[in-house]
């Protein structure tokens, strides 16, 4: 840009010009960088497994990601490990009988694997080393949900109960809670840690204050589904929004606003949600 100097008080206003024009443009590039900028999603699969025998239960939660990279996954009456960088697979353990895994919960450090079944087993596995560290009891019935928070692990059950086992401690239930009517099959603690919510076959959710667990007190009962509720997420950058997803009656994914108890948004989906998740 060339500036033509005249009369001092021509080139006074010919600079201010300039100025603002580079204002102008300064604030432009500014909205659009603030701009959001579209999703851009997968449209086919970055890899495919083979799963021989996984088995087709919406109320089981046989696979999930730890943050070593390794996928934990039931597939049958085995448990098996399959590291996404290098590809090996490692044989957990196999189940004997007619029991088989129900559930599994990477520790959020990714030392250990928590893994439920349907004999009402609850086991810790060293991941390192692939050997089985103890036995925490508590349930009568199958497991088909647990989830980690910190050294305590939250386990859900067929016997409609939700306990919280302190890993670390030779008598490992620190506290029992029974408010589902039936089947527990969904638990995700939030991410600070102080809430836990819990979906079941009743078509309920529960949100729980960890403080005040031990007294069965609940903050607030969700009854807006109108099917089971297994998919659970908590969003990451606002600590008062859950997700829930119904089952095939409900189909809807819902939004609820934990503080103040309410319902912000209501998603149908046509088909049940087994999986909800922020980005």
């Amino acid at each position: 840009m060339l500036v033509f100097r005249g009369s001092p008080k021509s080139s006074r206003k010919s600079i201010r010009h300039i100025d603002q024009i580079r204002e102008a443009d300064a604030a432009a590039l500014q909205n659009n960088r603030n701009q959001p900028r579209p999703r851009e999603m997968p449209k086919k699969e970055a890899k495919a497994l083979d799963a021989p025998n996984i088995r087709n239960d919406y109320y089981s939660n046989i696979m999930d990601w730890g943050k070593n990279n390794i996928l934990a996954v039931a597939l049958g009456s085995e448990m098996y490990l399959w590291n996404s960088v290098s590809n090996d697979v490692i044989t957990l353990f196999k189940a004997t009988g007619n029991d088989f895994p129900t559930s599994v919960a990477w520790s959020q450090d990714a030392k250990l694997v928590a893994i439920g079944s349907r004999r009402s087993k609850l086991q810790l596995w060293d991941a390192e080393t692939s050997k089985p560290i103890r036995m925490l009891e508590g349930h009568s019935q199958r497991i088909p949900t647990i989830a980690w928070n910190g050294d305590t692990l939250t386990s859900g059950s067929h016997d409609r109960s939700i306990i919280n086992h302190d890993v670390r401690a030779r008598g490992n239930v620190i506290s029992r809670v029974k408010a589902h009517r039936a089947e527990v099959c969904g638990l995700k603690w939030s991410g600070r840690g102080n809430m836990l919510a819990s979906g079941g076959n009743d078509n309920h959710i529960y949100i729980w204050d960890s403080s005040k667990m031990r007294s069965s007190s609940f903050l607030h009962c969700f009854k807006d589904h109108c099917a089971a509720v297994k998919a659970l997420a908590w969003c990451p950058y606002d600590s008062n929004v859950l997700a829930s997803g119904g089952g095939t009656n409900d189909r809807c994914i819902k939004l609820w606003n934990v503080k103040k108890g309410t319902c912000i948004r209501s998603i149908d989906t046509t088909a049940q949600a087994r999986y909800t998740f922020f980005p």
